[in-house]
């Protein structure tokens, strides 16, 4: 949990037994320095109740002192929660092992084709996790997994991992794009994966963990079965052929990210069908006048150069969430809009103005 540095137990205690969800708190640690017992602007809180721990995740990016906080699982819960996951994961893939392994030899693809879409990405800050990793690159293109390697012992991230796009051409291009990138004061390091990692085990070994998964029910897209937009769905359909027939585009599963108060919207547009001067402001006013109305915006960018993608940061969660609860899944101009939360840091990375929006 990040916290303004002048922050007591006692405020943050009041700030979660008295606020929206009234969770039950049993113990509030702050991390200070031991030589001047400052507060390092760190602490770990300890509810009653499991299910409490949810909710206090949702306030993340709520202010406390005038600071937004960012709370989150610790390392140990993130872990065992993986360790869960991984060890359900196998039981189901035991179950089946004759289909999983049928699925999971035909997408690989073979190694040749397996090298020329996965990147190695080095000098990352040690800080960084495989959501953050991912959602930084995937804004090249669709991405199979990112595998973050990490000390066996103590479970910390050793600076680089490697990311497995699902097209060569995307692959290339986030080298080409990445290579220097500074990130949390660090210039990334992104080449081809090396012989080593040429053999597919990994990709095998995470097809088929992803393969359960969406088989049990575990990973998936956020909800999408709310209201649907028609303001929106009206000011953008004008820009395509009404007659055209509607395409679904496939949602692909993912593990889901944290809510923030940065939500990422793709296959908004296409770029190669607008031919309007300023077809770009145009949209972005559109979408800022129809997602205003789920609450405050404090930032909006569109990707002229993606495919669809547009940027919004909202003042808080709530907001953020409702917005994804409306627009995710909805149909306009024959495309499926996508909506995700986006994690802040590789929203601030990409956008630096709004860090302190």
């Amino acid at each position: 949990m990040q916290l303004a540095a002048r922050v007591r137990p006692r405020d943050i205690e009041d700030f979660f037994e008295l606020g929206e969800y009234k969770l039950k708190v049993k113990d509030v640690r702050l991390v200070t320095d031991r030589n001047t017992r400052k507060s390092k602007g760190v602490g770990y809180v300890e509810f009653k109740e499991k299910q409490s721990v949810t909710k206090a995740i949702a306030m993340s990016g709520t202010k406390l002192l005038g600071i937004p906080m960012i709370i989150q699982h610790t390392e140990s819960e993130k872990n065992r929660i993986a360790e869960e996951a991984a060890r359900a994961a196998a039981e189901l893939a035991a179950a089946s092992s004759t289909s999983a392994t049928a699925i999971t030899v035909a997408a690989t693809g073979g190694p040749a084709a397996n090298a020329l879409s996965r990147i190695y990405v080095g000098s990352l800050d040690f800080t960084l996790t495989e959501d953050d990793i991912r959602s930084l690159f995937e804004i090249h293109g669709p991405i199979d997994f990112v595998n973050l390697h990490k000390d066996s012992e103590t479970g910390r991230s050793k600076g680089f991992a490697f990311v497995q796009f699902k097209r060569a051409e995307n692959a290339k291009q986030a080298l080409e794009k990445m290579h220097g990138y500074e990130l949390k004061g660090r210039q990334l390091k992104v080449g081809y994966s090396t012989e080593a990692d040429k053999s597919g085990l990994a990709y095998n070994a995470t097809v088929g963990l992803a393969n359960a998964l969406a088989a049990k029910g575990e990973i998936g897209c956020c909800p999408s079965q709310l209201k649907p937009v028609p303001a929106l769905m009206a000011n953008l359909a004008r820009r395509d052929d009404p007659s055209a027939p509607s395409v679904a585009v496939p949602v692909v599963a993912k593990l889901e990210v944290s809510a923030t108060r940065c939500v990422l919207l793709k296959n908004m547009f296409d770029p190669t069908q607008e031919t309007e001067p300023d077809w770009d402001t145009e949209i972005r006013q559109d979408v800022k006048e129809e997602c205003g109305k789920y609450g405050k915006i404090v930032h909006i960018a569109v990707d002229k150069n993606s495919q669809g993608f547009i940027y919004i940061k909202f003042d808080a969660i709530p907001f953020a969430q409702q917005a994804i609860n409306a627009l995710n899944g909805r149909f306009f101009a024959g495309k499926q809009i996508s909506a995700t939360f986006m994690l802040d840091v590789v929203y601030h990375a990409k956008y630096p103005e709004a860090a302190y929006l």
